[in-house]
């Protein structure tokens, strides 16, 4: 799992804490006879329910697994960019089919760039 993956499950499972605390706070207001906080408070943990999902979705997104590869020096571990468990192709170079996608990355670990090649 890389490191953005970890933060945005983190990110969702404080979401979903944050989405109890407003459902709990709105029964109590329901049982209170006050349905407008209840209301108040029930739109919000909807709204973190919604933030979880996204952080959920995001995690999910893009794994970097290591793989090995054979080398004339012997056999050597490549990172490999996975999506929807499809492993993203290298850049191979331009050979004549038109453009290309391609991924690198960038300084920091967790994020990925893609390029489109032959594209303005």
């Amino acid at each position: 799992m890389s490191t953005q993956s970890a933060e945005h499950h983190i990110k969702a499972a404080e979401h979903h804490e944050h989405a109890a605390r407003h459902h709990k706070e709105a029964a109590l207001h329901y049982e209170g006879g006050n349905h407008e906080k209840a209301a108040y408070h029930a739109h919000v943990a909807h709204g973190h329910h919604l933030h979880a999902i996204h952080h959920a979705e995001e995690a999910a997104k893009y794994v970097l697994i290591v793989v090995p590869e054979g080398t004339f020096a012997g056999t050597q571990e490549k990172p490999v960019l996975v999506k929807d468990g499809d492993p993203i192709p290298a850049d191979t170079g331009d050979q004549g089919g038109g453009p290309e996608l391609a991924f690198r990355i960038n300084s920091a670990p967790h994020m990925f760039l893609v390029v489109a090649r032959g594209m303005p």
